[in-house]
């Protein structure tokens, strides 16, 4: 692998910046969207890469109202469309967290929205956080928020391109891996999703039990197997995973151990994993940051034998790496 780019997209202003997502454009430049502290709310601003290098400068890509706008995705929808999904809110019992989404017809230089995403009729919740996953049958899959007061994680699934979702069932943490000396030890979040073709989907999670979990799908997302730990260790922070074409599968996490009686461990470093056998067993293949501090909130792009990379460092600036496989 080569590094092709490594730079600032978002550099620190004062104020606390958090999940990114960006997306290859056809033109050959690059969307980048991230979520930033306003006032005591968030918003998401968005910038463009342009084929030599240069970024336009961060714009505001949703209303800049009260409401809280967090954790953006980004994926093509049909006809060149670019929709933009994120977490919406106030944080107030009358009005719980639900999935927004937006519509870009001019290669992300503006959005059109919000439309609200109603799941099965409920407006809680939604698919947020995990890059969307097409099926060779067009189906979408997202993982995506756990209702308030449930521990778990959900996979999010549309089968008419994002207009409308159904929630599986609660991909839930077996009680033989629930530690009862640390105080959050209950919990799956934030499923990162791939497919080997078909209905054979696969998911990785973050923990409170101080491993990535697996658990997979025979019948497209409807149904997911007992969740069990993979060989990479996880600080109860985000991760993410993606395959190639020649079957390899991607994941990037923070490969750290939980201290006991703590909520999660240190999220440095930030390694690059690889597997030869299906996501079964990884390996450590690139370090992406390391040192003091927190590198979080990854999110991976594939597009013409190179990754687009994006994290967070120390909840205050937003990189971008570029690699060339």
């Amino acid at each position: 692998m080569k590094f092709i780019a490594y730079e600032t997209v978002f550099a620190p202003d004062g104020r606390l910046c958090g999940c990114a997502d960006c997306l290859p454009l056809e033109d050959g430049s690059l969307l980048a969207l991230w979520e930033k502290e306003r006032g005591t709310s968030w918003t998401i601003l968005g910038s463009i890469r342009d084929p030599k290098g240069k970024w336009s400068e961060p714009r505001p890509v949703v209303p800049t109202d009260k409401t809280m706008r967090r954790y953006p995705v980004l994926f093509r929808g049909l006809e060149g469309v670019i929709v933009l999904m994120c977490r919406a809110g106030t944080l107030s019992s009358d009005d719980p967290l639900y999935t927004e989404q937006y519509l870009s017809y001019d290669g992300g230089l503006t959005f059109e929205g919000p439309t609200r995403v109603y799941i099965g009729g409920d407006k809680i919740g939604g698919p947020s956080r995990g890059d969307i996953l097409r099926l060779e049958d067009g189906t979408l899959l997202c993982g995506g928020m756990t209702p308030s007061g449930e521990c778990g994680a959900y996979v999010f699934r549309s089968e008419n391109g994002g207009d409308d979702w159904s929630r599986s069932e609660v991909i839930a943490l077996p009680e033989r891996y629930k530690n009862n000396q640390r105080p959050d030890s209950t919990g799956l979040w934030s499923p990162s999703l791939w497919s080997e073709g078909g209905q054979y989907v696969h998911a990785v999670m973050r923990s409170s039990a101080g491993f990535v979990f697996r658990s997979d799908s025979v019948d497209g997302g409807r149904t997911w197997c007992t969740p069990y730990p993979l060989n990479v260790a996880n600080s109860n922070s985000p991760l993410c995973a993606l395959s190639l074409p020649d079957l390899r599968v991607l994941m990037l996490c923070n490969p750290a151990s939980i201290p006991e009686g703590k909520e999660r461990g240190k999220r440095s470093p930030l390694v690059l994993y690889q597997s030869t056998t299906g996501g079964c067993t990884f390996k450590r293949s690139t370090v992406l940051a390391t040192g003091y501090g927190e590198f979080t909130y990854p999110s991976m792009k594939h597009d013409a034998g190179k990754l687009y990379i994006t994290f967070t460092k120390n909840k205050t600036e937003i990189v971008l790496a570029i690699v060339e496989l």
